[in-house]
């Protein structure tokens, strides 16, 4: 107990300088998180603003080139990649506008978690997922999703709102389909859900639909792409050169569009951000730990009579350096706690503060507080701190008893 107790009376020796301390380690903290959030939210952000409307790796699959079991075959073969996250089928065709030109048309599955589209189409969105089948009503053929721009360039009163709004959910637009084995058909589409994205084609000529409807109006029985999901799409380049032995087997001279090959420069600037992040949490880091070795180094010149008195009395080093790790270990854990909180306020207050002119968020920060950059946050701001108290607990080991009562 003697240690403890020592160690909160030099804390407390002087109130100011530990408040000092206390706020140094805090906004130290808080910045280092938020730079942490913040640098991850922008990396998402570019690569979501580039990849929004493709996967990292975009398969072709030629018309009836293979079975439904084969087509299984090889989407569970492809699964077993360590880096690939999701392989998903897309059936893709176009329909046309009276206004505006051709409009993408993506059959996907609204309940597949794991595709690259489920992450915009839920992040900002009105209304709900399409139905997953055709309608009876009068008024309308199906439903489908589609973005913000292309809703406020078709709406009737003509008037120009920049922001997308619940009013907006159920416009019904005609579109036709021009069958190559038929007659153009003109379907009226209800759009149910309204996403919001920054991405000039996807939130301007994509509409979604489920992949049944899709099957049931291109006359489709096989998906025309097979999208891969890579957990890092940075090395979707290296993924796509090691998955070729496995395409090989299906398909001769097979397409697969690689994201990374058109967005090299995008893949620059991010690594660009990542080294420049480490470097200014690395000075961050060491900043607060020789803030924190000059406190605790003034509190052995303030208290060295002491010291010398209490090892003469037969504390031995041990006992002598706890005093230092104790000090550290109370003012680290309070103020890195208190620093990681205010944090993610500041991560928190910064995603409400940046909105784009569409009404989204520019970028989106982590909103779970125990995520793994809190405790990274924290076990690095720790590790420094006790490395900052390596000097006070240096200079204490090398005290002689005798010179410090002598000469004080």
């Amino acid at each position: 107990m003697l240690p403890f107790k020592i160690a909160f009376r030099f804390l407390t020796y002087n109130l100011r300088r530990f408040f000092g301390l206390f706020l140094t380690i805090m906004f130290g903290t808080a910045i280092f998180y938020f730079i942490f959030v913040a640098a991850k939210a922008l990396e998402e952000k570019v690569i979501e603003y580039s990849q929004a409307g493709e996967a990292a790796l975009s398969l072709t699959i030629p018309l009836n080139s293979l079975s439904e079991e084969q087509l299984i075959d090889l989407e569970n073969e492809l699964l077993k990649h360590p880096d690939i996250d999701g392989v998903y089928p897309v059936y893709q065709f176009t329909l046309y506008a009276s206004k505006g030109g051709l409009k993408i048309v993506k059959g996907i599955d609204f309940e597949n978690t794991n595709t690259h589209y489920y992450k915009f189409l839920n992040r900002r969105s009105f209304g709900s997922d399409p139905s997953k089948e055709m309608t009876d009503d009068s008024n309308y053929d199906f439903e489908a999703a589609t973005g913000g721009a292309y809703i406020r360039n078709a709406r009737k009163d003509g008037n120009y709102i920049p922001f997308i709004n619940d009013d907006d959910v159920g416009i019904i637009l005609p579109l036709t389909y021009k069958s190559p084995f038929g007659e153009d058909k003109i379907y009226n589409i209800k759009m149910s859900k309204i996403y919001v994205t920054d991405t000039f084609v996807i939130r301007s000529q994509v509409i979604f639909v489920d992949y049944n409807i899709a099957k049931e109006i291109s006359g489709l029985t096989m998906p025309t792409n097979l999208d891969i999901s890579i957990k890092n799409p940075l090395i979707s380049n290296k993924v796509s050169r090691e998955i070729e032995p496995i395409i090989d087997k299906y398909f001769d001279n097979a397409f697969i569009k690689d994201w990374s090959l058109e967005n090299n420069d995008i893949i620059n600037i991010v690594y660009v951000e990542k080294i420049s992040v480490i470097i200014v949490q690395i000075i961050t880091a060491f900043a607060i730990a020789i803030g924190l070795m000059n406190v605790l180094s003034f509190n052995v010149k303030e208290k060295i009579r002491q010291i010398g008195i209490l090892k003469a009395m037969g504390i031995n080093k041990s006992k002598a350096n706890s005093i230092f790790v104790i000090q550290t270990l109370f003012v680290s854990l309070i103020s890195i706690i208190v620093g990681i909180l205010f944090g993610y306020g500041l991560s928190y207050i910064f995603q409400l503060l940046t909105i784009s002119s569409n009404g989204d968020n520019l970028i989106w920060m982590e909103t779970n507080l125990f995520n793994r950059y809190t405790y990274l946050t924290a076990l690095v701001m720790f590790v420094f701190n006790l490395f900052g108290a390596l000097m006070p607990i240096i200079r204490v080991n090398n005290l002689e008893i005798v010179e410090i009562i002598k000469n004080n």
